[in-house]
C-alpha cells in the first residue's frame, strides 16, 4: 500500500479536464485465450472523450467518435470569459501569492474540509488545494467551491484526511473580465471578449 501511494504522490492529480479529448478503445477479448496481447483484441469502436463529469462518485465521460472531429471548430473563436488557464504564461498572475495556508479542523466524507481561511466565500472556487501533511502530502485537488465554511473538493481525495493536516490553497478565478479585474489587476492579459454583443443585445438594437 505504501508503495502504491508514494507513486502516487510523485504524479500530483491533475485536473479533470485533462481527460477531454483523451482516446478510447472499446474492444472484445476472450479471456481464456492466454496471453493476451494487443493483436488479439477485436476492436469494436474508438474515438475520444468529450464531456468528462464526477457524478455520485461515479467517472461519467462522454464518447464521441472519430467523425465527431470534422464538427469541431478550429482555431480561436470570440467568447465573453477568458481562454487563459489561470497562472499559465498568457495569464502572468503569479498565483503563488494569492493562497493561504491553513490547517483541517473538520472533515465530512473526505470531501468537505472544515478550516479557517480568511478571505471571502467563493475566493477559492475553482482553485487548488495542495496538502502539506497527513496521507496526501504532495497531493493536489481541484477545489468545487468555498462557502466561507468549509472547501468542497471535486473529487474526494485518494486517501483519508485527518483533522490536523495542514494545506495550502490557491485562489480560484470564473474566467470573467470582472473578476480578472477586480481580483487580480490583470485585465490588460485578459484572453476574452467580454464586450462583443450577444444576441439579446442586438435584438433589442443595444
Amino acid at each position: 500500500v505504501s508503495q502504491s501511494r508514494y507513486r502516487q504522490a510523485s504524479h500530483p492529480i491533475r485536473p479533470l479536464s485533462c481527460l477531454q479529448s483523451a482516446m478510447f478503445l472499446i474492444g472484445e477479448l476472450n479471456w481464456a485465450d492466454t496471453p493476451y496481447s494487443w493483436s488479439k483484441v477485436n476492436i469494436k469502436r474508438k474515438g475520444k472523450l468529450g464531456e468528462v463529469r464526477i457524478e455520485g462518485g461515479k467517472f461519467i465521460g462522454e464518447i464521441r467518435g472519430l467523425t465527431q472531429q470534422l464538427q469541431n471548430k478550429v482555431g480561436v473563436l470570440y467568447q465573453t470569459s477568458c481562454r487563459a488557464n489561470l497562472g499559465d504564461s498568457k495569464c502572468g498572475v503569479n498565483i503563488s501569492t494569492y493562497k493561504e495556508t491553513s490547517t483541517v479542523t473538520n472533515i465530512v466524507e473526505n470531501i468537505y474540509i472544515y478550516a479557517t481561511l480568511t478571505n471571502a466565500s467563493e475566493y477559492f472556487n475553482g482553485g487548488k488545494i495542495t496538502f502539506k501533511s497527513g496521507l496526501n502530502n504532495g497531493l493536489s485537488y481541484e477545489v468545487k467551491s468555498w462557502d466561507g465554511v468549509k472547501l468542497e473538493l471535486q473529487i474526494p481525495a485518494n486517501y483519508k484526511i485527518n483533522v490536523g493536516d495542514t494545506f495550502e490553497v490557491f485562489v480560484g478565478c470564473d474566467k470573467s473580465i470582472k473578476t480578472c479585474q477586480d481580483r487580480f489587476g490583470n485585465a490588460i492579459n485578459f484572453r476574452g471578449e467580454p464586450f462583443i454583443p450577444v444576441t439579446s443585445t442586438i435584438v433589442n438594437g443595444g
